[in-house]
């Protein structure tokens, strides 16, 4: 039977190059930006009623693409006289979502109605939610489920999400997916910088350069050391992104043998920044990448790959950018929850596509201990990473400029580590063990304490940066129940002295050990600076996650001692499996509706902490965080796509210090760069290495 779509309330060979057609574009890309808006160029060929585009729903990249989380069924081989292309995805999982990424005027959904589907949700740019009932009594497909109605030419999204609802003639909650319908109204629009983070300066002229079979990447002679492995990458990446048909050839040569269609790569001292992550991007009838450092070339090319994966084309004239901080950084709590060497590996070249610099792997949890020890085989989890895997990542890590830290947490969050030492276990007021609290008043445990951190230290040897933790070591309110510790504390350092100070001496002596093994140490806040003696080591940086008791101390008790900090804020970026202990799940939107910037530190009782830009240089950065509290609520595919949102939402507004781009131009850029090559098959070979002669020199 005939469905009435849902309305949907709208919120408020040689390279080319296209150019006059788009100095009208130009002044288009410029108005648009005065106004915070952007627009991508469809390029297609100008007709009066525009095209029409059907995009099947196992399209998962490009401009206009579908992108699910949750999990669906992918199914194929269907009869193509009920399903376009013979493909649909299906889910029955509640508040699991089909996004389409489109870039046109509108865009109408296509589906199946069936006894067992339930209510949906749909929204077009982030809107208001509409509700489509999906039940049929009978079984009917290839029906119009809704039509977003007229936009404005140019990227927007439509979102379908199953909301666990049904009438009660439903037999279940599922929905069901097959094809789009993409309208454009053929106009050139100006093409847009399709990339994440967004660079801060922008200066195009409306045009695209398209690679060709002839392009190559070229690496001046005089540089050949430090950037060809960058080179070698990036040809590995357009390969395996589909850029180019096959891996570009390197060539190592001199400025007079560069050639149209070159994507060349160069470090150079760049005006306004010392920061070795800047970049600047000229793009002509060739491209040039240039760095302030080699990251810098490197996060300069990782641009040019989301242009090219998200339009298949870069946009000419140039841009630039450097960071507002120094680390951007994605925790991972590898302790709670088995995550394979495989999906970690992903999650660092996903890391560093947007931006980010840093991964911390907390490896040690109260639930598991996930990495192999020689020194103490007896705390290690069933389920744990070698050593030759964490190498393995490590290795990886350093290819694509993210530095590990390791998160070693002590002396609490312990309880699978001391399982084979009950008599280094903690007692309290009652005779008790403290779930998960190593005993610091004995001797032995400080040796066992150190004979881990000799063994990982060995293994992260490469690392800058330790995490020790100190965090809920013990009932912090109710430090009375351990008189152990107290009373150890008043020995030391005398009547007044209490379990805080004994605490921040055992983060003090092992900071100190630490760092003689050649790292900077750092540790949670919320059991620091509330001790009455004991001072926390100023080269001790705090990484700061929450006030949620009031009698933690303020930001601005670490700002006026002195201490280098980084933002976690957990009431934004704390991505808790299972929605554990009252969080929920960020979201981009969450993340613009505050404003967020990287001095947005997590709100006391009495109001908000900020520190307002320029930055000072005691903040360092900010970081996501994903808590594994529930492992089972969700698969590693899940956490993988239910965090790539509010990550790059994070890195984006971390690197710019905000974002000049409005939420939904930020979905519709994320939907369209999709994720970095070798995450979803392995990098293709990189292309051959020529070194040309000399200019000006023949060779016999």
């Amino acid at each position: 039977m005939h469905t009435k779509p849902v309305p949907i309330p709208l919120p408020p060979v040689k390279p080319r190059i296209r150019s006059l057609r788009h100095l009208l574009g130009a002044a288009l890309a410029t108005l648009l930006a005065a106004t915070g808006l952007t627009a991508i160029d469809d390029w297609r060929p100008a007709t009066a009623a525009g095209s029409t585009h059907q995009i099947d729903d196992a399209t998962l990249s490009g401009e206009n693409s579908f992108a699910y989380t949750g999990v669906w069924n992918a199914d194929a081989g269907l009869p193509t006289t009920g399903w376009y292309a013979g493909t649909e995805h299906w889910s029955a999982e509640k508040d699991a979502t089909a996004t389409i990424s489109f870039v046109g005027t509108s865009a109408e959904l296509y589906g199946r109605k069936h006894p067992g589907h339930g209510i949906y949700a749909l929204s077009v740019d982030g809107g208001p939610e509409t509700l489509f009932d999906g039940y049929a009594q009978t079984a009917t497909n290839s029906l119009l489920i809704v039509n977003t109605g007229e936009l404005a030419q140019g990227p927007h999204t439509l979102k379908l999400r199953l909301t666990g609802d049904k009438n009660s003639a439903a037999t279940g909650i599922s929905g069901q997916v097959d094809y789009a319908l993409v309208k454009t109204d053929g106009s050139e629009a100006a093409i847009a910088w399709t990339g994440l983070p967004q660079p801060s300066q922008l200066a195009l002229d409306g045009g695209a350069l398209e690679l060709t079979a002839t392009s190559r990447l070229f690496v001046l002679r005089q540089q050949r050391e430090l950037l060809q492995a960058e080179a070698e990458r990036l040809s590995a990446e357009l390969a395996t992104s589909d850029a180019l048909p096959a891996a570009p050839p390197i060539v190592v040569g001199d400025e007079n043998q560069i050639r149209p269609g070159d994507i060349v790569l160069r470090q150079a001292d760049l005006p306004g920044t010392a920061s070795p992550e800047a970049y600047a991007i000229a793009v002509s009838d060739r491209v040039n990448v240039t760095g302030e450092g080699v990251q810098g070339v490197f996060y300069g090319t990782r641009q040019l790959l989301q242009n090219l994966k998200a339009q298949g084309r870069i946009p000419t004239g140039s841009v630039s950018s450097s960071p507002a901080v120094v680390e951007r950084s994605l925790h991972i709590d590898v302790g709670r929850k088995y995550y394979t060497k495989n999906w970690l590996e992903a999650q660092i070249r996903d890391l560093a596509y947007a931006g980010l610099n840093t991964l911390q792997l907390h490896f040690s949890e109260n639930e598991g201990f996930r990495i192999a020890s020689d020194v103490h085989p007896e705390v290690v989890s069933a389920e744990r990473l070698t050593k030759a895997e964490v190498r393995e990542l490590i290795a990886i890590a350093k290819q694509n400029h993210i530095q590990i830290v390791p998160a070693l947490d002590m002396p609490g969050h312990l309880t699978q580590a001391l399982i084979a030492h009950p008599e280094l276990r903690l007692k309290n007021a009652w005779g008790a063990d403290v779930r998960g609290a190593l005993d610091i008043t004995k001797p032995e445990a400080i040796v066992f304490a150190k004979e881990l951190i000799d063994e990982y230290a060995e293994l992260f040897a490469g690392s800058k940066y330790w995490h020790l933790g100190a965090d809920e070591f013990v009932d912090f309110d109710h430090m009375s129940n351990y008189p152990i510790l107290n009373d150890a504390a008043k020995q030391r350092f005398g009547p007044t002295a209490n379990g805080f100070d004994l605490l921040t001496a055992f983060a003090n002596d092992m900071s100190d050990y630490i760092e003689a093994k050649g790292f900077t140490v750092r540790v949670w806040n919320d059991g620091m600076m509330r001790g009455n003696v004991v001072k926390l080591n100023t080269d001790v940086q705090i990484t700061w996650w929450t006030n949620w008791d009031p009698n933690h101390a303020a930001l601005q008790t670490a700002i006026d001692s002195g201490y280098t900090l980084v933002n976690f804020n957990d009431s934004m970026f704390y991505y808790v499996l299972g929605e554990a202990a009252g969080y929920i799940y960020p979201t981009s939107a969450r993340i613009w509706a505050k404003n967020w910037h990287p001095g947005v530190f997590p709100d006391l009782k009495t109001g908000p902490q900020v520190i307002p830009q320029p930055y000072p240089a005691y903040l360092r950065g900010a970081s996501f965080a994903i808590w594994s509290d529930r492992p089972a609520a969700q698969t590693e595919a899940q956490v993988a796509a239910g965090v790539r949102s509010p990550l790059r939402a994070m890195a984006e507004r971390s690197w710019n210090a905000g974002s000049k781009l409005s939420l939904p131009r930020f979905d519709a850029v994320n939907q369209l760069i999709a994720r970095a090559p070798g995450t979803e098959r392995p990098l293709s070979e990189s292309g051959p290495v020529t070194v040309l002669p000399l200019a000006g020199l023949s060779v016999r």
